[in-house]
């Protein structure tokens, strides 16, 4: 399972979709995002930085805006991802720097 884990992550790197490394792996979409999500659950600076161009220090500032109190729906818009996507970067975020 790492293995595949450890795939998925280079895979990405290189630009690639999950669509795509399913298809490239053998397995279905759903599986392939369940298995990056758990990972990132436990290693949540593992995203790469090129996944929704989203790179470690728009991360901080993300995590900033919000604790300035800053709305979650403009913040997502600003980044152009979704408002569940920013929670789980503060939440990703905020376990790495526990």
């Amino acid at each position: 399972m790492v293995n595949i884990t450890n795939d998925i992550i280079k895979l990405l790197k290189r630009g690639k979709n999950f669509s795509e490394i399913a298809q490239e792996l053998g397995h279905s979409r759903n599986t392939i995002k369940d298995k990056f999500w758990n990972h990132v659950e436990n290693h949540p600076l593992a995203v790469p930085a090129n996944l929704w161009g989203i790179s470690p220090k728009d991360i901080r500032e993300i995590v900033q805006r919000k604790e300035d109190g800053d709305n979650v729906k403009d913040i997502a818009a600003d980044f152009d991802i979704s408002k569940s996507y920013v929670y789980k970067l503060i939440k990703g975020y905020n376990n790495a720097n526990r």
